[in-house]
């Protein structure tokens, strides 16, 4: 699995919550065609919040690719210790 490096680390806390929520939604594919291309646009142009961008989706393809381990217990029996 990739790890975060310390300028990546860096760049994220540097992020606000809102720009993160929107390259994540932006991941997604959640925004509407202006948002889009208000986030590509920065994409573009920012090479540091292009990194952050690369780093996510590398981490948004390795979580679609995760196995998740087998497990004894139920859908049921483990929601029924959640909710």
């Amino acid at each position: 699995m990739t790890q975060f490096e310390d300028s990546d680390r860096d760049l994220l806390a540097e992020l606000s919550t809102n720009d993160f929520e929107l390259i994540s939604a932006y991941l997604d594919g959640e925004l509407s065609t202006a948002e889009k291309a208000q986030v590509q646009g920065w994409i573009d142009s920012d090479p540091d919040l292009k990194a952050v961008y690369t780093r996510m989706l590398t981490v948004q393809g390795q979580m679609q690719n995760f196995k998740m381990p087998e497990s004894d217990r139920s859908v049921a029996e483990i929601t029924a210790n959640v909710f």
